[in-house]
């Protein structure tokens, strides 16, 4: 008899622990679907507060991607571990709130004392992920919040690199802005120049032409002016003069910030002697008053057409540095 009791209890007892398990599983469940009643009601029955899915996932996790704000200030009046992270992920409620682009709940879990640059399993930090998804206003205020600028994840990327990747050029400028260092190279040896370069010229040039400063290499100085030639053209027109006259000092008036990075990097002298060997090969010994010029694109980048003898050569970008047009391409 004694041995049936037990047993009944035993039966008791673990029906008890799974549905108390399940009750603690709900508010996970609710917190998700944005629930604040049942969430309520839940906590009043003694749910768990910190219960995880089978990954780790928490309650406060989800109501922080999900933007349910009420939720987040309702978990964190109950104590709710605000520096949990998944199991699998290692990703708190602050990465959370990032990803879905909550400025509000990353504010409020901040001010609950969330670690601004804690690190997922890979090494991602917040600021990492709201550069990479182009969040300006949570980069600001991490950044604010001392948020560490030069930290590298698991592949070397810095928070810099992967806004470079995205192409997001305001965020690009704020971290430059505010300290980001422009030398750090991913593992496979890729720097945010690179990684601009590949996606958006244009800032590939601001990188270029921050990272001209930030070496202390002197501007250029700037070409005269050919008044028959249109603005555009002045810097195809600079470089056909340049290759017809051997003028080194003119040929580096021609690039934008980004070719010259890459110019530079080769000798400014055997770019200009590659150049001498190509265009004449196109033209023979050309005559400058052959060439005409028609451009085609925006205020502040497109293409010019190269007209030799009255007949279309092809194309080349060019790009608007100041009140300077640069050739872009090479």
């Amino acid at each position: 008899m004694k041995k049936i009791l037990l047993g009944f209890l035993g039966i008791i007892f673990m029906v008890n622990l799974h549905a108390g398990y399940a009750q603690d599983l709900h508010i996970v469940e609710e917190a998700l679907v944005g629930n604040k009643e049942n969430v309520e009601l839940l906590l009043e029955q003694g749910a768990d507060i910190n219960t995880t899915f089978d990954n780790g996932e928490t309650a406060l996790m989800l109501a922080a991607y999900n933007g349910h704000i009420e939720i987040v200030k309702l978990l964190l009046a109950h104590n709710a571990e605000v520096n949990a992270q998944r199991f699998d992920l290692g990703v708190t409620a602050l990465h959370a709130a990032v990803q879905g682009n909550n400025l509000e709940i990353v504010k409020l879990l901040v001010k609950h004392n969330a670690l601004i640059n804690v690190v997922s399993s890979t090494g991602i930090t917040p600021l990492m992920l709201a550069a990479e998804n182009g969040w300006l206003d949570i980069s600001c205020f991490l950044i604010a919040q001392k948020a560490l600028l030069n930290a590298c994840n698991d592949e070397g990327y810095t928070a810099l690199m992967l806004a470079a990747n995205r192409g997001h050029l305001e965020i690009v400028k704020l971290l430059i802005e505010s300290g980001a260092v422009l030398d750090i190279t991913t593992n496979q040896g890729s720097s945010a120049f690179d990684l601009a370069d590949q996606v958006s010229s244009r800032m590939a040039n601001y990188i270029a032409l921050c990272l001209e400063k930030q070496h202390g290499i002197p501007e250029m100085p700037e070409a005269k002016v050919n008044p028959r030639i249109i603005p555009q053209a002045q810097p195809i027109y600079n470089l056909l003069k340049a290759v017809k006259i051997s003028d080194i000092k003119l040929f580096k008036t021609v690039f934008s910030p980004r070719v010259r990075l890459r110019l530079a990097a080769q000798d400014w002298q055997n770019a200009l002697e590659n150049y001498k060997k190509t265009l004449p090969g196109n033209w023979g010994d050309f005559m400058l008053n052959d060439f005409s010029f028609v451009f085609n694109g925006k205020d502040d980048q497109g293409k010019v057409t190269i007209n030799y003898k009255g007949k279309a050569q092809g194309a080349l970008l060019v790009f608007k540095q100041g009140a300077k047009w640069k050739l872009d391409e090479n």
